[in-house]
């Protein structure tokens, strides 16, 4: 028999309270609590640990690519040999590899240490959203829904992280969330929004 799941670290307050910024209504059943809490344990824990992190720069991406695409030509040209290798598997047209290089060129990169914004964090929310309630995010305006959610979301799992970490997890602009808002749901998000439908 597999062992079950651990459960949410979250405490169901906290899950709740995300969910009704998302718009959705209660009384919410304990197992979706249990399910989107683990979710977002998850998602926690890994911006927590991407902020403690060297940032990643334009260079990096570079580098990644160039090998990439070394290395997807070679898989490609090795297709008609008797033996030929596995070719590098694709979602929606894309490799994750991809997916990955697409997603931060579009999102852009950290400037030093104590930028403030998270930005894979603010696309998985949006996906959050988006998923849970079933409207578009729009950065139309400053006071609207989606930025009324983001405030809410990472304020409440702010509370979550190390005080040392918290300026990592503010809220963009409205004007700033504007202009990254394609990026967010495009590329590897769009993947993300697939994985919580499951969950739903």
């Amino acid at each position: 028999m597999p062992d079950a799941e651990p459960p949410a670290t979250l405490p169901p307050a906290t899950v709740e309270a995300i969910l009704a910024a998302a718009g959705r209504s209660g009384p919410y059943p304990p197992a979706l609590i249990e399910r989107l809490g683990r979710w977002l344990d998850d998602v926690l824990e890994r911006a927590t640990h991407r902020v403690q992190r060297r940032p990643l720069t334009p260079e990096d991406v570079d580098k990644l690519e160039r090998a990439y695409v070394r290395f997807s030509y070679i898989v490609q040209a090795l297709q008609d040999r008797t033996t030929p290798p596995p070719v590098i598997p694709t979602r929606d047209c894309q490799t994750d590899w991809e997916h990955w290089i697409a997603t931060h060129r579009a999102l852009g990169f950290r400037r030093g240490p104590r930028e403030s914004i998270e930005w894979q964090l603010i696309g998985e929310l949006i996906a959050f959203y988006e998923t849970v309630s079933d409207r578009p995010a729009s950065a139309a305006q400053p006071g609207g829904l989606t930025m009324t959610f983001l405030t809410t979301a990472l304020g409440e799992l702010r509370s979550h992280v190390p005080d040392a970490l918290r300026s990592n997890f503010a809220s963009p602009k409205n004007g700033v969330l504007r202009r990254q808002l394609s990026a967010l749901k495009g590329g590897y998000f769009r993947f993300v929004a697939q994985d919580l439908r499951t969950l739903l």
